[in-house]
């Protein structure tokens, strides 16, 4: 997943995202997202929670194709730093985190210029 930049408050544009995993033959496949929980959640370098996992503000927006974002709330981006976004996928009392692999999807806020 590309690194996603912002600016300090910038809370205009969506983290748009495909939710992807590997399947028995190693190859990314993108996950059908049809009647599943989707929640999103950020932390800081150290792993603390800035934006707690929370449905609030994700959208699915193309679910058999496994796209879905996440619109920021001014409290998520005040203040300028390296984060690390998650997406939790639940069904039926069971859950997967993506990106797979951790801390692959970077979020930038960059101080006002």
């Amino acid at each position: 997943m590309p690194e996603h930049i912002r600016h300090i408050n910038d809370t205009r544009t969506v983290l748009p995202v495909q939710l992807k995993q590997p399947n028995e033959s190693g190859v990314d496949t993108v996950v059908d997202l049809t009647g599943l929980t989707v929640k999103f959640k950020m932390v800081d370098q150290y792993g603390t929670d800035v934006i707690a996992e929370t449905d609030t503000g994700v959208t699915v927006s193309d679910a058999t194709n496994g796209k879905c974002q996440y619109d920021f709330s001014s409290s998520g981006v005040d203040t300028a730093g390296l984060y690390y976004g998650y997406f939790t996928v639940t069904d039926a009392g069971e859950s997967d985190h993506f990106p797979v692999a951790s801390r692959e999807l970077t979020i930038l806020i960059q101080a006002d210029a």
